[in-house]
């Protein structure tokens, strides 16, 4: 029998109480790392105990891997409705940890992706009850037509962010699928019990432009990104800060492409780390290797575009590298969660965080009011519903703007946030828009050197020339 933590067991008897009230869709949001999968794990084993036939519903096949482990590490046998290739996999990697196989085809307990699922829904048997895993993909489409396929089963959708970037909503009354939300622990409230870890976000400065990033699907496009990050410096930079602010702690980096993500391992490998990159064109047990050999030490970093970003349970992992620039907020705190687990010696979890996420969705444990109504999008000052950061100029680190002295070096708080700006390729710092406007406007050399005493600048002139003649040689490069 499963053994559940309190908030755990909470969050299941709120699942059974919301079906007695009457709801046939109810939602549970609980933050990464809280074990979601447990959960579902206890609601299969009940459902396995009642004869009721259940399926465990997945948007990604290398996500069948893993729920079809999460249920062999409690006993729970099951089928898998998959291509036959990833059902061989999948009892490959069972057998490797656990000395059998728990796949029956007789089971009752199914667990599907929905692309198969929707192709073989004449050749299987009636579902009372659909799970749904990573549910805010679970929108319309084809997840609408397997679950009114079965109109008189029990529908319920897990996930960390029920937020879709676009902003639409998850309930029914938005033209979604669920009818309840019930709203389990915060990440606050887990780290406060040791359940999670407290990160330690730095914003350490690369020489990529971010600026006028195009949109695509309502994301930052990934090529372009992946465009203005290819340069040697810049993962010069990359690699540098992991050594100084966490050499040897086992990492994943997260970027905008596979081909980014290779070229990253790829240095790092050079850089004299050992370092492997995953996507979803790998064989399920080779990505399944990968994954293991970062959490049992075989390997320093693990790079990937997407694929480690949902669902992956490495609790060994004590940083997280974003090089992905991304508007959605479940996105980052899926990303950063991956790192957020407690293990045995880890006190705190680093996130490096180079492309500014923090700045647009808030700190990772920051509060959220999540809903199924759906959203306007939101502006870049509002942090994603969590509070303004500010950055300690002397570490770098990042924190509340509610702390007013910086809580990793102790230096007292001068600067609140509003955007990153690189100075001289090393430091980075939160200034107010409005003394970057007053800054453009002195043209002259006598102009800049005035605004340098004004700002108390330690030598002026010497400034002055530096802003002075940077300025004359983008022109000149425009020009040319």
């Amino acid at each position: 029998m499963i053994e559940l933590r309190d908030y755990q067991q909470k969050a299941v008897n709120d699942v059974r109480e919301a079906f007695r009230e009457g709801f046939k869709a109810p939602f549970l949001t609980a933050p990464t790392g809280a074990g979601k999968t447990v959960i579902l794990a206890k609601i299969c084993e009940n459902a396995s105990a009642k004869g009721t036939c259940t399926v465990v519903l997945v948007h990604r096949q290398e996500l069948i891997v893993q729920t079809a482990k999460a249920l062999a590490r409690f006993g729970i046998t099951h089928s898998i409705v998959a291509p036959a290739k990833v059902v061989q996999n999948a009892i490959k990697i069972q057998i490797e940890k656990f000395k059998k196989s728990f796949f029956r085809d007789e089971s009752k307990i199914y667990i599907a992706t929905v692309q198969t699922l929707v192709r073989r829904m004449a050749d299987l048997p009636k579902f009372d009850l659909i799970l749904i895993d990573e549910a805010h993909h679970g929108v319309a489409g084809t997840w609408l037509k397997i679950v009114q396929s079965y109109p008189g089963a029990k529908v319920l959708g897990v996930s960390a962010t029920p937020e879709r970037l676009d902003g639409q909503g998850l309930g029914k009354h938005c033209g979604g699928i669920f009818d309840k939300l019930i709203i389990g622990p915060t990440i606050s409230e887990l780290i406060e019990r040791g359940y999670l870890t407290k990160p330690r976000v730095y914003c350490p400065p690369i020489q990529a432009d971010f600026d006028n990033l195009k949109t695509i699907a309502g994301d930052f496009d990934r090529k372009e990104q992946e465009k203005r990050l290819n340069k040697p410096r810049i993962i010069g930079d990359v690699i540098a800060h992991y050594r100084k602010y966490c050499e040897g702690v086992p990492a994943i980096a997260f970027c905008p492409t596979v081909e980014y993500a290779k070229y990253v391992a790829d240095n790092f490998n050079a850089a004299g780390y050992r370092a492997a990159s995953v996507d979803g064109n790998m064989d399920d047990y080779q990505r399944n290797k990968a994954i293991n050999d970062l959490g049992n030490g075989r390997l320093d970093v693990l790079t990937s575009c997407e694929i480690v970003s949902e669902g992956t349970d490495i609790p060994v992992v004590g940083a997280a590298i974003l090089l992905r620039k991304t508007k959605s907020l479940g996105l980052y705190l899926q990303q950063v969660g991956r790192a957020l687990r407690p293990y045995p010696g880890k006190s705190e979890t680093i996130i490096l965080d180079h492309v500014g996420n923090c700045n647009e969705h808030g700190l990772p444990d920051d509060p959220h009011q999540w809903t199924l109504d759906g959203r306007i999008r939101r502006g870049r000052s509002s942090g994603g519903g969590g509070l303004a950061c500010r950055q300690c100029l002397q570490c770098y680190a990042v924190y509340p703007s509610t702390v007013t002295v910086c809580p990793v070096c102790g230096t007292p708080a001068t600067k609140t946030k509003i955007e990153i700006e690189e100075v001289e390729g090393e430091l980075v710092e939160f200034k107010k828009r409005a003394e970057k406007i007053q800054r453009g406007r002195a043209q002259t050399m006598e102009e800049l050197i005035e605004f340098g005493k004004a700002k108390g600048y330690k030598n002026p002139a010497a400034w002055a020339r530096y802003v002075y003649n940077g300025r004359r040689a983008r022109e000149e490069r425009r020009r040319t």
